[in-house]
């Protein structure tokens, strides 16, 4: 992915072309210098936040090659230590060198391979699962059925490995991890929140660190603020939508920012839950974490499910189309609006405003790898433009530490609550909500270090 990353590095001549076509005529391409600038950290703090950051924002990774450093454990030790470490850990770091010839770690890579890939199969068939909308006890029946014969199959094919005990420990674990935890279909309805978790403002405090976090709120959300959520708010008030803007690479900050204390002291009685694709849900650890958060699919049934629970729900209303348009060092933010209808006309149906967010700082933490006619092309047939790698600091999949702020504005109401509204009335919400967005980023770019910044509104 590296090699790639590299490949795609063409793009940077644009990038410096634009510098200088912009020194010419005196203005300036928005670099993090012109951005406030972020406090310094100590040495210690750093170690914290890169690991904590690094960590929390690759756990699909994690998941993947902790098993592999397990695997390959025995190919690290010195031969003549291996016979000892074979008997106290009753096979499970193996002696290598029993068979002849002695195991290599590309076999063990190989191995590897096989049962990750068993891995993907039952992911796969849990995502099927979930577009046939099938009952829970039907989707666990066939969840047990693919992950038996998928990691059964593996066992059978390693039946005489060296590395049979480390396969049959982690067959097991993530049998059971499916039984139990994909079963209840929560990224449809919450019930794995942990609210301890929410509340672990260490947590979240590393985050506001990093990024520098700060959250503006407009003088007239200010008055109101404080009773949203409240059980005596008026009743406009008590449950809304909130859209999130831009999209960005990866929406780190949509995914922790209503769990930090600085959210929480603006709204201290409006939960939310962040709604985020379907691709979070199905990676092990990377949707333990989310769904911990109170995070939930952007699904339409979620949708429905939290609302008619009576929460309120924050969603990227750009979706996907925005990531992949999202350049660090643009001066025009793309954002997606004439195809968002579903949105509003769900909020008409159950009456509910929609409160605008927008994220100075989301656009410049994350990159994608850059070749346009390669992406656009697999994008028209196939629906996901590969390759896909995102990268930040050095570049890794790591956000770049740049100043965060997310400004909010009172909500946009619908003229009236309608199960079936016209098409006028949702573009009539569509309208007034997205100049309710534009007014907001114009007043606040130029406050927060992005006044050569301008939206560009993707309509086709």
């Amino acid at each position: 992915s590296q090699i790639v990353i590299v490949l795609s590095l063409e793009r940077f001549k644009g990038k410096q072309d634009m510098k200088h076509k912009d020194q010419d005529d005196g203005s300036s391409v928005p670099t993090p210098t012109n951005y406030r600038q972020l406090p310094e950290l100590s040495w210690s703090e750093r170690i914290i936040t890169d690991g904590v950051i690094s960590l929390l924002a690759n756990t699909q990774y994690v998941y993947i090659f902790t098993f592999l450093f397990w695997m390959e454990v025995p190919h690290m030790f010195p031969h003549s230590w291996l016979p000892t470490i074979d008997s106290y850990s009753f096979g499970l770091f193996p002696d290598i060198n029993k068979v002849d010839p002695p195991i290599s770690p590309l076999d063990t890579f190989i191995s590897w391979i096989i049962f990750f890939g068993s891995i993907v199969v039952y992911v796969f068939v849990y995502s099927i699962m979930k577009i046939l909308d099938l009952p829970g006890w039907k989707t666990s029946i066939v969840l047990a059925s693919s992950s038996v014969m998928t990691l059964g199959t593996v066992l059978r094919l390693h039946h005489d490995s060296l590395h049979l005990p480390m396969l049959w420990i982690y067959a097991i674990g993530n049998f059971a991890y499916s039984a139990t935890t994909m079963t209840k279909l929560s990224e449809n309805n919450g019930s794995r929140e942990w609210a301890e978790f929410r509340e672990f403002y260490t947590l979240w405090d590393i985050f506001e660190k990093y990024f520098g976090f700060q959250l503006h709120l407009s003088d007239d959300l200010k008055k109101i603020a404080p009773k949203i959520g409240a059980e005596d708010a008026p009743e406009n008030l008590k449950q809304l939508m909130l859209g999130f803007h831009p999209h960005g690479i990866f929406p780190l900050t949509h995914i922790w920012m209503s769990s930090s204390r600085t959210w929480r002291n603006a709204f201290p009685n409006l939960k939310i839950n962040a709604l985020t694709a379907s691709i979070i849900h199905v990676v092990p650890l990377m949707r333990d974490f989310a769904q911990w958060g109170g995070v939930c699919d952007v699904a339409k049934k979620s949708v429905y499910n939290l609302l008619g629970m009576g929460r309120s729900i924050q969603l990227v209303i750009g979706g996907q189309t925005e990531m992949f348009e999202s350049r660090s060092w643009e001066k025009e933010v793309m954002l997606v609006r004439k195809k968002r209808l579903g949105v509003f006309k769900i909020a008409i149906q159950h009456g509910l405003g929609i409160m605008p967010m927008y994220c100075f700082g989301e656009t410049q933490a994350m990159d994608n790898v850059y070749f346009p006619k390669i992406q656009s092309y697999i994008k028209s047939k196939v629906g996901f433009p590969i390759p896909y790698i995102p990268y930040g600091r050095y570049f890794l999949p790591i956000p770049r530490r740049v100043p965060i702020t997310v400004v909010v504005d009172i909500p946009v109401f619908p003229r009236k609550k309608c199960d079936k509204p016209s098409l006028e009335d949702i573009v009539d919400f569509q309208t007034r909500y997205y100049s309710a967005l534009e007014k907001l980023f114009e007043e606040n770019k130029k406050k927060y270090g992005h006044s050569s910044h301008s939206i560009k509104w993707m309509d086709s």
